[in-house]
């Protein structure tokens, strides 16, 4: 027999990405004007065409903040989910959790991944982030499989965003993830990993920022708008 799992959150968070740009590009970028703008009459979202490479840095839902709702299916039947949380290495489930080990969806830390761990920058490398303050937005995912599945088979995927790397060092460091820690990125069954597609409904406008190195070799940011 087939078994699909459908598996949504839903509810507000921030959407942050990393544009990165050249010289030539910031410039551009810089002095762009309402005009120019892609959308929300922000000049610097013309940042859009001109990075040469996009980074994304978090989905928006944070696993500790809980602003956000869950809702599982398999085969059509709702899941019932009382608790969502993380296990660590050397925790027991009965210590950190009143909620039943069968209506408590968990991420591990063999579930963790750190931001940007395969990210290199060039010391000429200019970075643009993006943070989009989301009123309303799904996060969604499903799969099908022949093996029986029930709620604690399933397994939440993170990104560490307090991680020692290049861009959580750019990002979260600088305070610009919104006091974000642990984003979810997938779900994860029998070690397969089902990456997650982010909806946006309904949001704010974005700010943006530029980040860049200083004389000392330290990110640092600026609010461009």
């Amino acid at each position: 027999m087939v078994n699909k799992i459908e598996i949504e959150f839903s509810g507000a968070g921030y959407h942050v990405a990393c544009y990165v740009v050249d010289e030539e590009a910031l410039k551009i970028i810089l002095n762009a004007t309402e005009e120019d703008a892609l959308y929300e009459d922000n000049p610097i979202s013309v940042v859009k065409d001109l990075s040469k490479k996009y980074i994304p840095v978090a989905n928006g839902f944070d696993l500790l903040s809980r602003t956000f709702d869950c809702s599982l299916t398999i085969n059509n039947t709702p899941i019932e989910i009382k608790e969502i949380g993380a296990l660590y290495e050397g925790d027991q489930f009965e210590e950190m959790f009143e909620t039943p080990r069968d209506k408590t969806l968990l991420a591990f830390s063999e579930t963790f991944y750190s931001l940007g761990e395969d990210c290199k920058f060039n010391k000429t490398d200019k970075l643009i982030i993006e943070v989009i303050d989301m009123k309303l937005a799904n996060l969604f995912g499903s799969f099908e499989t022949n093996d029986p599945v029930q709620l604690e088979d399933l397994k939440i995927g993170i990104i560490d965003l307090d991680a020692p790397t290049e861009l959580s060092r750019a990002t979260y460091a600088l305070g610009l993830l919104q006091s974000m820690d642990m984003d979810i990125k997938s779900i994860i069954f029998n070690d397969e990993e089902h990456e997650l597609e982010l909806r946006i409904i309904d949001s704010y406008a974005s700010s943006f920022y530029l980040v860049q190195k200083n004389n000392s070799g330290d990110w640092e940011s600026e609010y461009l708008g």
